[in-house]
């Protein structure tokens, strides 16, 4: 129960009550009480920093990871952002929102530039101004390498692949197919993967594009409800399929070879470790995977 004070005039007060320390070295904290649309991180000599964009404002803040040093650093409103992709060190970000007709998906490219250094944490300030960049309407996916960007468009018949930096220049097309449900992974600055949306009982099918050439070679196929993760030097990819149950492999390109890997989880659960790459980090669901889960 709460300790009571009482007062001169014989009323009892009840002590505002104390916030609870919050101890900034634990190996899991909450970082922000809003919804976030999209997060980064940077290590630097001082230690790894995130920055992240509010859903309901588009207001970016940064936090030091084990620190209390938690600042907002623009406070430009962008409203009901929905997705947020990092890059360029944590300083560029691609915003995607829908427009008020709720159909209309508006893509732009964001970058910071310093103008003040802020450290209080009591009173948080502007420190950075945002320079934004528009891209075509309807994108219909985006991904990220340093300061490289890759996305999809699509038109009646066909979708075409881009590559571009964030200020939206030295734009190159590098795919164009009938294929037009993908999802895309920028593996590395000479690759981009690209992966069929998985569906239920629908074949799906795994291409690697190089970014130099726009050359595509097919690595996986007729696979049902594939979804995928290429490791970093696109030479081995983790994959999840449809059959009778669910069950995720990982395909070694110059071997040939498919190794079964335990437990069952979704290849965007998971992240090949850049120190060895023998090794994968995966989030793993309590209730088992099965066809129904794909859908």
């Amino acid at each position: 129960a709460p300790e009571t004070a009482s007062s001169t005039s014989g009323e009892t007060v009840i002590p505002p009550v104390q916030p609870k320390p919050v101890n900034f070295n634990q190996k899991l904290r909450k970082l922000s009480n809003e919804q976030v649309a999209g997060a980064g991180t940077s290590d630097s000599k001082d230690g790894t920093t995130v920055r992240y964009i509010e859903k309901a404002t588009g207001h970016i803040f940064e936090v030091e990871l084990f620190s209390p040093k938690q600042n907002r650093i623009s406070n430009t409103t962008i409203p009901s952002v929905y997705d947020a992709i990092w890059g360029n060190k944590n300083n560029s970000l691609i915003a995607r929102y829908l427009k008020e007709n709720d159909q209309t998906v508006d893509t732009y490219s964001l970058s910071l530039k310093a103008t003040t250094t802020v450290a209080s944490t009591s009173s948080p300030q502007v420190a950075d101004t945002i320079f934004g960049t528009a891209f075509p309407t309807n994108i219909s996916d985006v991904s990220v390498f340093g300061n490289s960007l890759f996305y999809l468009t699509q038109n009646a018949d066909s979708s075409s692949g881009f590559i571009s930096n964030f200020e939206g220049s030295k734009k190159k097309q590098i795919w164009s197919s009938p294929v037009k449900e993908l999802l895309s992974q920028y593996v590395n600055l000479k690759t981009v993967a690209l992966t069929t949306k998985p569906a239920q009982n629908i074949p799906g099918f795994l291409y690697l594009v190089d970014t130099s050439t726009g050359q595509v070679r097919k690595i996986l196929g007729d696979i049902s409800g594939l979804s995928t993760l290429t490791n970093s030097d696109a030479t081995a990819t983790l994959y999840l399929k449809e059959g009778s149950g669910a069950d995720m492999f990982v395909f070694d390109q110059k071997s040939k070879t498919y190794t079964k890997t335990i437990p069952l989880t979704f290849p965007e659960k998971c992240l090949w470790s850049l120190k060895n790459k023998n090794i994968i980090y995966c989030a793993v669901p309590k209730q088992f995977l099965d066809g129904n889960s794909l859908a």
